[in-house]
């Protein structure tokens, strides 16, 4: 009898030990959603910075609208090797083309479905660009930062889902 008891404690306390190793992971789970959001938000914030400074480098392709990206628009092809410009505002233009492309791919293999706008206009004498960043974020939901209401998402998005989450940075140039 001695021994069957035992055998009832162990199975007590492994079955309270498996439902502590539940619990533990599901505290894990909940989380890595904040976690990952933290991350890609990071990311984009990253990826947007970069485009900025591409763009101030490059104030003749900012000043020819070659800066500028439509919300859906996709990466432009690569550009073919050809000999050099002799024209600053072609030779401006190729660098705003491949500047686009470049922050278009990068921000389309980092952030799942991520889609991009910028625009450039003057305010109080100084050129700005003004970059969104929208990626599908399913962790996110209806937590803090979800997209729903949110002014950082472009006004072409219309109403997006909560999944999405937008990032809106201004750039002085």
């Amino acid at each position: 009898m001695g021994s069957g008891a035992a055998l009832v404690e162990v199975i007590v306390a492994l079955l309270l030990l498996g439902a502590a190793g539940l619990g533990v992971s599901a505290a894990a789970s909940r989380a890595y959603g904040p976690l990952q959001s933290t991350q890609q938000r990071g990311t984009a914030l990253l990826l947007l910075q970069d485009y900025a400074e591409r763009a101030r480098l490059n104030p003749r392709g900012v000043a020819g609208g070659g800066y500028a990206i439509a919300l859906g628009d996709t990466p432009p092809a690569a550009p073919s090797p050809g000999p050099d410009v002799a024209d600053d505002g072609l030779a401006a233009n190729a660098v705003a083309v491949e500047d686009r492309r470049a922050f278009l791919a990068a921000a389309a293999a980092r952030l799942p479905m991520a889609q991009a706008q910028a625009r450039t206009a003057e305010q109080d004498g100084v050129r700005m660009l003004q970059l969104w960043l929208v990626w599908w974020n399913p962790g996110q939901g209806a937590t803090e930062g979800a997209a729903t209401a949110s002014p950082q998402c472009p006004a072409e998005l219309g109403e997006p889902a909560p999944e999405h989450a937008c990032l809106n940075v201004r750039f002085a140039l």
